[in-house]
């Protein structure tokens, strides 16, 4: 009976480990039925901000001036239809806005040189190499007002394209749950200001 049962298990265990081999390629590996890595901008940007502690959490909105868009409690929707505004807020390239399908934006509700975020879903189209670029280059050429931020941070994953500004303390806090989030994130630019 011992020998049996002995048995039994060994088929068991190696019907287990065949089945934990033979797991579909295609999703695992990023084929065609992987699941995109979010719906949107604001998708991707929430996922972020879902991960935070309560005492990591600080005082946010998110989103633009648009009342639907408007949030206290975590990132917000950002319209592309005022270039300029997003240029000075979130520092997108007015000229870039034509690349972008979407934007989300966080940002700390006392200042905006403490933390500001802002995510980008990117038309198939764009290169994102030259986008990534451009933001980094508005960001460093940015003159500040009420205190400068300490470092930027520009990555990009699939199809999106995340760009931060603000104190080491948040910063670093931001970056780790980025990668925490999406394993596979490509920093373009993580520099000091």
């Amino acid at each position: 009976m011992k020998k049996w049962i002995a048995m039994l298990l060994a088929l068991v265990l190696a019907l287990a480990l065949v089945g934990c081999a033979g797991g579909n390629t295609s999703e695992n590996e990023g084929g065609e039925d992987a699941a995109p890595v979010a719906a949107d901008s604001l998708d991707f940007l929430n996922k972020i901000w879902k991960t935070y502690t309560d005492e990591e959490k600080f005082p946010v909105m998110g989103g633009d001036f648009n009342e639907e868009n408007q949030s206290m409690e975590g990132p917000g929707a950002f319209g592309l239809e005022d270039t300029a505004v997003l240029d000075n807020t979130l520092a997108m390239p007015a000229d870039c806005a034509d690349q972008l399908e979407n934007a989300a934006s966080l940002i700390h509700m006392m200042n905006a040189n403490t933390f500001t975020c802002g995510a980008y879903q990117v038309k198939a189209d764009a290169d994102l190499e030259a986008l990534t670029a451009a933001i980094q280059e508005n960001i460093a050429n940015r003159q500040w007002i009420c205190g400068a931020p300490q470092q930027y941070y520009i990555a990009t994953i699939d199809n999106f394209v995340i760009a931060a500004f603000g104190h080491d303390e948040l910063m670093d806090v931001f970056k780790g749950k980025a990668a925490e989030v999406y394993p596979d994130i490509q920093v373009a630019y993580d520099q000091a200001i």
